[in-house]
Protein backbone atom coordinates (compact mmCIF):
# COMPACT_ATOMS: atom_id res chain seq x y z
CA UNK A 1 0.00 0.00 0.00
CA UNK A 2 1.37 3.47 -1.18
CA UNK A 3 1.88 6.11 1.42
CA UNK A 4 1.09 9.99 1.31
CA UNK A 5 4.28 11.94 0.68
CA UNK A 6 4.78 15.64 1.20
CA UNK A 7 8.17 16.90 -0.65
CA UNK A 8 9.32 20.69 -0.55
CA UNK A 9 11.50 22.55 -3.31
CA UNK A 10 9.01 22.70 -6.01
CA UNK A 11 11.24 23.90 -8.86
CA UNK A 12 14.02 21.94 -8.08
CA UNK A 13 15.91 18.96 -9.97
CA UNK A 14 15.61 16.24 -7.61
CA UNK A 15 12.00 17.33 -5.74
CA UNK A 16 10.67 17.09 -9.40
CA UNK A 17 12.71 13.71 -10.22
CA UNK A 18 11.15 12.22 -6.71
CA UNK A 19 7.60 13.18 -7.18
CA UNK A 20 7.51 11.57 -10.81
CA UNK A 21 9.04 8.27 -9.46
CA UNK A 22 6.87 8.07 -6.19
CA UNK A 23 3.46 8.54 -7.43
CA UNK A 24 4.60 5.88 -10.32
CA UNK A 25 5.42 3.29 -7.13
CA UNK A 26 1.24 4.25 -6.01
CA UNK A 27 2.12 6.50 -3.69
CA UNK A 28 0.03 10.19 -3.29
CA UNK A 29 2.53 12.98 -3.44
CA UNK A 30 1.93 16.72 -3.34
CA UNK A 31 4.99 18.83 -3.75
CA UNK A 32 5.04 22.10 -2.48
CA UNK A 33 6.71 25.25 -2.40
CA UNK A 34 8.04 26.74 1.09
CA UNK A 35 8.78 30.33 0.45
CA UNK A 36 6.31 32.54 2.24
CA UNK A 37 3.98 31.27 5.12
CA UNK A 38 1.33 29.64 3.17
CA UNK A 39 2.58 26.24 3.98
CA UNK A 40 2.31 26.83 7.95
CA UNK A 41 -1.58 26.83 7.22
CA UNK A 42 -1.07 23.33 5.40
CA UNK A 43 -2.26 20.17 7.84
CA UNK A 44 1.10 17.76 8.00
CA UNK A 45 -1.27 15.24 9.50
CA UNK A 46 -2.70 13.90 6.19
CA UNK A 47 0.90 12.75 5.23
CA UNK A 48 3.05 9.74 6.32
CA UNK A 49 6.76 11.35 4.96
CA UNK A 50 7.69 14.57 4.51
CA UNK A 51 10.88 15.32 2.14
CA UNK A 52 12.41 18.64 2.66
CA UNK A 53 14.52 19.31 -0.29
CA UNK A 54 13.96 23.15 -0.25
CA UNK A 55 17.41 25.08 0.11
CA UNK A 56 19.87 27.77 -0.79
CA UNK A 57 22.79 26.01 -2.16
CA UNK A 58 26.06 27.56 -3.63
CA UNK A 59 25.02 27.80 -6.96
CA UNK A 60 21.45 29.33 -6.77
CA UNK A 61 21.88 32.28 -5.24
CA UNK A 62 25.59 33.77 -5.54
CA UNK A 63 24.49 36.64 -3.71
CA UNK A 64 23.39 35.01 -0.46
CA UNK A 65 24.63 36.10 2.66
CA UNK A 66 24.65 33.80 5.86
CA UNK A 67 21.90 35.28 7.33
CA UNK A 68 20.03 33.95 4.65
CA UNK A 69 21.65 30.60 4.20
CA UNK A 70 21.31 30.14 8.07
CA UNK A 71 17.26 31.04 7.85
CA UNK A 72 16.48 29.02 4.83
CA UNK A 73 18.70 26.06 5.46
CA UNK A 74 18.45 25.98 9.49
CA UNK A 75 15.35 27.71 10.60
CA UNK A 76 13.26 26.65 8.21
CA UNK A 77 14.32 23.18 8.34
CA UNK A 78 13.08 23.30 12.08
CA UNK A 79 10.30 25.09 11.68
CA UNK A 80 9.21 22.18 9.49
CA UNK A 81 10.59 19.47 11.17
CA UNK A 82 8.71 20.68 14.20
CA UNK A 83 5.47 20.94 12.37
CA UNK A 84 5.55 17.48 10.45
CA UNK A 85 6.39 16.36 14.25
CA UNK A 86 3.28 17.97 16.08
CA UNK A 87 0.72 17.06 13.16
CA UNK A 88 1.80 13.48 13.72
CA UNK A 89 4.27 12.80 11.00
CA UNK A 90 6.09 9.44 11.23
CA UNK A 91 9.10 10.13 8.95
CA UNK A 92 10.87 13.28 8.05
CA UNK A 93 13.57 12.95 5.28
CA UNK A 94 16.56 15.79 5.01
CA UNK A 95 18.40 16.60 2.55
CA UNK A 96 21.69 17.55 3.81
CA UNK A 97 25.94 17.20 2.36
CA UNK A 98 28.99 15.92 1.78
CA UNK A 99 29.86 19.81 2.54
CA UNK A 100 29.54 19.05 6.29
CA UNK A 101 33.10 17.48 6.74
CA UNK A 102 34.43 20.44 5.08
CA UNK A 103 36.57 18.68 2.39
CA UNK A 104 36.96 19.50 -0.97
CA UNK A 105 38.64 16.93 -3.70
CA UNK A 106 42.51 16.79 -4.31
CA UNK A 107 44.40 15.78 -7.48
CA UNK A 108 47.14 13.08 -6.61
CA UNK A 109 45.61 13.03 -3.06
CA UNK A 110 43.11 10.50 -1.47
CA UNK A 111 40.65 12.19 0.00
CA UNK A 112 38.53 9.35 1.73
CA UNK A 113 35.45 10.32 4.05
CA UNK A 114 34.27 7.41 6.77
CA UNK A 115 32.29 7.18 9.62
CA UNK A 116 35.08 8.51 12.22
CA UNK A 117 36.22 11.57 9.58
CA UNK A 118 35.08 14.77 12.04
CA UNK A 119 32.79 17.78 10.74
CA UNK A 120 34.09 20.70 9.45
CA UNK A 121 32.37 23.04 7.16
CA UNK A 122 34.08 25.54 5.76
CA UNK A 123 30.98 27.68 3.31
CA UNK A 124 27.61 28.84 4.85
CA UNK A 125 25.98 26.45 3.04
CA UNK A 126 27.61 23.64 4.86
CA UNK A 127 27.50 25.39 8.17
CA UNK A 128 23.97 25.72 8.06
CA UNK A 129 22.84 22.25 7.06
CA UNK A 130 25.06 20.78 9.71
CA UNK A 131 23.07 22.78 12.13
CA UNK A 132 20.11 21.89 10.81
CA UNK A 133 20.96 18.38 11.10
CA UNK A 134 22.03 18.69 15.13
CA UNK A 135 17.85 20.16 15.64
CA UNK A 136 16.83 17.16 14.10
CA UNK A 137 18.33 15.13 15.73
CA UNK A 138 17.42 16.73 19.00
CA UNK A 139 13.78 16.04 18.34
CA UNK A 140 13.52 12.64 16.00
CA UNK A 141 11.53 9.98 18.40
CA UNK A 142 9.99 6.12 18.09
CA UNK A 143 7.56 8.30 16.58
CA UNK A 144 9.07 10.74 14.58
CA UNK A 145 11.48 9.14 12.78
CA UNK A 146 14.11 11.17 11.14
CA UNK A 147 16.70 10.28 8.20
CA UNK A 148 19.41 12.87 7.18
CA UNK A 149 20.85 12.24 3.24
CA UNK A 150 24.21 13.72 2.54
CA UNK A 151 24.33 12.92 -1.53
CA UNK A 152 27.56 13.37 -3.31
CA UNK A 153 27.06 14.76 -6.80
CA UNK A 154 24.21 13.65 -8.33
CA UNK A 155 23.75 13.26 -12.11
CA UNK A 156 21.36 12.27 -14.54
CA UNK A 157 19.53 13.85 -16.97
CA UNK A 158 18.97 17.32 -17.55
CA UNK A 159 20.51 17.49 -14.03
CA UNK A 160 22.68 20.74 -13.36
CA UNK A 161 26.08 20.36 -11.40
CA UNK A 162 29.42 19.67 -12.21
CA UNK A 163 28.65 16.21 -14.32
CA UNK A 164 26.92 18.74 -16.91
CA UNK A 165 30.13 20.48 -17.51
CA UNK A 166 31.55 16.72 -18.18
CA UNK A 167 29.52 16.16 -20.71
CA UNK A 168 29.58 19.59 -22.41
CA UNK A 169 33.26 18.60 -22.50
CA UNK A 170 32.90 15.46 -23.75
CA UNK A 171 31.54 17.37 -27.19
CA UNK A 172 34.24 19.75 -27.67
CA UNK A 173 37.56 18.41 -26.34
CA UNK A 174 39.40 15.24 -27.64
CA UNK A 175 42.59 15.69 -24.81
CA UNK A 176 42.49 14.85 -21.74
CA UNK A 177 44.75 15.27 -18.92
CA UNK A 178 46.05 11.82 -17.63
CA UNK A 179 44.81 11.72 -14.33
CA UNK A 180 43.16 8.35 -12.49
CA UNK A 181 40.83 10.05 -9.68
CA UNK A 182 38.17 9.16 -7.48
CA UNK A 183 35.05 10.60 -6.69
CA UNK A 184 31.68 9.57 -5.20
CA UNK A 185 28.48 10.44 -7.02
CA UNK A 186 24.95 9.50 -7.38
CA UNK A 187 22.82 8.57 -10.64
CA UNK A 188 19.35 10.26 -10.22
CA UNK A 189 17.65 6.82 -10.71
CA UNK A 190 20.09 4.99 -8.31
CA UNK A 191 19.14 7.99 -5.56
CA UNK A 192 14.92 7.75 -6.27
CA UNK A 193 15.58 3.71 -5.61
CA UNK A 194 16.85 4.57 -2.33
CA UNK A 195 14.75 7.07 -1.44
CA UNK A 196 12.13 4.61 -2.21
CA UNK A 197 13.65 2.38 0.06
CA UNK A 198 14.31 4.63 3.09
CA UNK A 199 10.17 5.13 3.24
CA UNK A 200 9.02 1.48 2.85
CA UNK A 201 11.23 0.44 5.24
CA UNK A 202 10.70 3.36 7.80
CA UNK A 203 14.52 4.04 8.03
CA UNK A 204 15.93 6.58 10.71
CA UNK A 205 19.77 7.89 10.71
CA UNK A 206 22.40 9.34 8.84
CA UNK A 207 22.85 8.21 5.56
CA UNK A 208 25.29 8.58 2.81
CA UNK A 209 23.64 7.09 -0.50
CA UNK A 210 26.71 6.67 -3.52
CA UNK A 211 26.84 4.50 -6.53
CA UNK A 212 28.33 0.95 -6.65
CA UNK A 213 31.13 2.61 -8.12
CA UNK A 214 33.47 5.58 -7.97
CA UNK A 215 33.33 7.86 -10.77
CA UNK A 216 36.76 8.19 -12.62
CA UNK A 217 36.71 11.38 -14.50
CA UNK A 218 38.10 10.75 -17.74
CA UNK A 219 36.72 7.31 -18.09
CA UNK A 220 33.21 9.16 -17.72
CA UNK A 221 34.25 11.57 -20.03
CA UNK A 222 35.96 8.95 -23.17
CA UNK A 223 32.76 6.33 -22.13
CA UNK A 224 30.49 9.57 -22.96
CA UNK A 225 32.85 10.15 -26.20
CA UNK A 226 32.54 6.84 -27.11
CA UNK A 227 28.92 6.69 -27.46
CA UNK A 228 28.86 9.66 -29.63
CA UNK A 229 31.59 8.18 -31.92
CA UNK A 230 34.40 10.20 -30.60
CA UNK A 231 37.86 9.32 -30.20
CA UNK A 232 39.61 10.41 -27.13
CA UNK A 233 43.11 11.43 -26.28
CA UNK A 234 45.05 11.49 -22.36
CA UNK A 235 47.87 13.65 -22.38
CA UNK A 236 50.51 12.96 -19.32
CA UNK A 237 50.94 16.21 -17.45
CA UNK A 238 54.49 17.20 -15.57
CA UNK A 239 54.07 16.84 -11.74
CA UNK A 240 54.73 20.60 -11.41
CA UNK A 241 52.06 21.24 -14.15
CA UNK A 242 49.64 18.88 -12.26
CA UNK A 243 50.37 20.85 -8.77
CA UNK A 244 49.41 24.00 -10.16
CA UNK A 245 46.75 22.89 -11.91
CA UNK A 246 45.37 21.02 -8.22
CA UNK A 247 45.25 24.81 -6.77
CA UNK A 248 42.36 25.54 -9.12
CA UNK A 249 39.40 25.08 -7.96
CA UNK A 250 37.04 23.99 -10.62
CA UNK A 251 40.27 21.72 -11.65
CA UNK A 252 39.81 20.25 -8.15
CA UNK A 253 35.74 19.79 -8.70
CA UNK A 254 36.71 17.77 -12.03
CA UNK A 255 40.04 15.90 -10.91
CA UNK A 256 40.20 15.82 -7.21
CA UNK A 257 39.54 12.91 -5.20
CA UNK A 258 36.91 13.03 -2.66
CA UNK A 259 34.83 10.01 -1.96
CA UNK A 260 32.65 8.34 0.55
CA UNK A 261 34.43 4.63 2.38
CA UNK A 262 31.92 1.95 0.59
CA UNK A 263 31.69 0.56 4.57
CA UNK A 264 30.20 4.16 5.68
CA UNK A 265 26.84 2.92 6.59
CA UNK A 266 25.57 -0.14 8.01
CA UNK A 267 22.91 -0.32 5.68
CA UNK A 268 22.79 0.24 1.57
CA UNK A 269 19.53 0.27 0.01
CA UNK A 270 21.66 -0.09 -3.80
CA UNK A 271 20.69 -4.29 -5.14
CA UNK A 272 18.55 -2.30 -7.57
CA UNK A 273 20.97 -0.15 -8.38
CA UNK A 274 21.75 0.71 -12.59
CA UNK A 275 25.23 0.37 -13.21
CA UNK A 276 27.92 2.68 -14.49
CA UNK A 277 27.99 2.39 -18.33
CA UNK A 278 23.67 2.19 -18.43
CA UNK A 279 23.84 5.56 -16.01
CA UNK A 280 25.87 7.26 -19.11
CA UNK A 281 24.05 6.04 -21.94
CA UNK A 282 20.59 7.51 -19.76
CA UNK A 283 21.84 10.31 -18.99
CA UNK A 284 22.80 11.20 -22.62
CA UNK A 285 19.48 9.83 -24.31
CA UNK A 286 18.02 13.20 -25.77
CA UNK A 287 21.40 14.88 -25.80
Amino acid sequence: MGKSILITGKNGYVGNQLNDYLKAQGNVVELINVKGNQWKELDFGKYNVVIHLAAIVHNNNPNATMLDYMNVNYHLTKELAEKAKNDGVNQFLFFSTMSVFGLEGEVDKQVIINNKTKKKPTTSYGISKLRAEESLCDIQSKEFKVAILRPPMIYGESAPGNFSKLIKLSRILPCYPRIENQRSSIYIENLKIYIDELIKNESSGIFHPQNNYYLNTNHAIFEMRRMQDKKSISIKLPYSLLKLFGKVSIFNKLYGNLVYSKNIDEVNYNDRFIEETESYIRTLKNK
